[in-house]
């Protein structure tokens, strides 16, 4: 594979993990919001726990994006 190719491939990927990273985000706050919008005044265990998991996956998600952006090739 050339050296153009590789880059694209890597791009596509990396901006797929970053989005992928960004859904992961969507899902903990608008979970949490809906919750909090049912008349329930306070968070419960499972959703904080759920909220701190979802924003680690997307962290992970992310900073593997960005190990991949470094790849790149000239």
């Amino acid at each position: 594979m050339t050296k153009l190719v590789d880059n694209e491939l890597c791009k596509l990927l990396t901006n797929a993990l970053d989005r992928l990273s960004t859904g992961c985000v969507l899902v903990g706050v608008f979970t949490t919001a809906i919750s909090l919008a049912q008349d329930r005044p306070s968070l419960k265990w499972p959703e904080v726990l759920g909220l701190i998991l979802w924003f680690f996956a997307a962290l992970v998600l992310h900073l593997r994006a960005q190990a991949m952006i470094r790849r790149l090739t000239e």
